[in-house]
């Protein structure tokens, strides 16, 4: 990212979290729609290419890491690492699972060990596929870029559930499931702005035999608010609004810039590594509206993980890629081009 380029995004990503901090509530009650067919299938799919790339980029990593002397010792860091994407690929199986079935309005639509290797095959094969793309003499560039891409994407999901689990901030949707039930009267009485993290104490509130306003919470209410979410299980996830996870990872694809580091045609392409995170900005700007529209998030959820995970891909690519991994370790001539395709 060049000088204003950081400029426009940082500018914008921070004077649109100041605008909406103030009307964060108004935002969120007027734009819900849950039941948006679009609302529905990106909140299915919008996580689906980071999955992917997350299994490539270990794949890689366990195909082209550096020889040592000791063979045993090559064949377990390839066979760990890529154990470790088929892990990935059996989680991405699971979550994909229920976001499917949440959409589907049935938690039961797809059974979940079904959906978790079903998919969890796919998306192994997929990323793993990917790999044989890259050529031999590519090896070593596809294992620091594996390494980077890990980098983002591991830093990504730390910084993420750490912030969910700290401020434990309500879902609009679960709110609203919650007063057609008849468990709170007033939708604003319990939404919370982001200034108040609730440090991991809030979901206690919201179990069967909790008072809120006077109303003790039965089981028969909570099915039925499992029952309009489309979940099997009432758990902390409902109360996971603060960042949004969709648009950090979906931004996360902005590692994708660094693709001409791996496959040398794409650096002849001009402006490719700028072209491509515009790409990313404008869809990731539609992903974060429909967390919105879903219910899921509020403004100030997207927003903030959209700045977030743009500062960690820039911090990672230059700080970590660029400074270090590819003036250590990579090839002298290739480097020049491959920062080149992503300036």
């Amino acid at each position: 990212m060049k000088k204003i380029e950081r400029f426009i995004v940082y500018g914008a990503l921070v004077a649109l979290f100041a605008i909406a901090a103030f009307f964060d509530f108004k935002i969120t009650q007027s734009v819900y729609n849950g039941s948006n067919a679009i609302g529905r299938i990106i909140e299915a799919g919008a996580e689906v290419p980071l999955f992917i790339l997350g299994i490539f980029a270990l794949v890689l990593i366990g195909r082209n890491h550096p020889t040592v002397s000791k063979k045993w010792v090559n064949i377990a860091l390839t066979v760990g690492f890529c154990l470790v994407a088929a892990g990935l690929a059996v989680y991405a199986g699971r979550h994909t699972t229920k976001l499917l079935n949440r959409v589907m309005g049935d938690p039961n639509k797809i059974k979940t060990t079904l959906g978790m290797i079903g998919l969890g095959l796919v998306y192994f094969a997929g990323g793993a596929g990917l790999t044989y793309l890259v050529k031999k003499e590519q090896r070593r560039q596809a294992f620091l870029f594996g390494i980077f891409v890990v980098s983002v994407f591991a830093i990504d999901v730390l910084l993420m559930q750490a912030l969910k689990m700290i401020w434990l901030r309500p879902r609009y949707r679960t709110l609203v499931a919650m007063q057609e039930v008849g468990i709170i009267s007033d939708v604003s009485a319990y939404w919370l702005p982001f200034t108040h993290p609730q440090f991991f104490t809030s979901f206690k509130n919201y179990q069967v035999g909790s008072v809120l306003g006077g109303h003790t919470i039965t089981q028969d209410e909570i099915t039925a608010v499992m029952a309009k979410l489309g979940v099997a299980k009432w758990e902390a996830e409902e109360f996971y609004s603060f960042p949004s996870g969709h648009t950090m990872n979906f931004v996360g694809l902005l590692t994708l810039t660094y693709l001409p580091a791996i496959f040398p045609k794409l650096q002849s392409k001009k402006n490719f590594g700028l072209i491509f995170r515009i790409c990313v900005y404008v869809v990731g700007a539609v992903v974060a509206f429909s967390r919105i529209l879903r219910g899921a998030h509020n403004a100030t959820d997207v927003l903030f993980a959209f700045l977030l995970s743009v500062v960690v891909y820039d911090v990672i690519s230059n700080f970590l890629y660029k400074d270090y991994l590819l003036r250590k370790f990579g090839p002298k001539e290739e480097k020049p081009h491959a920062e080149e395709a992503a300036a």
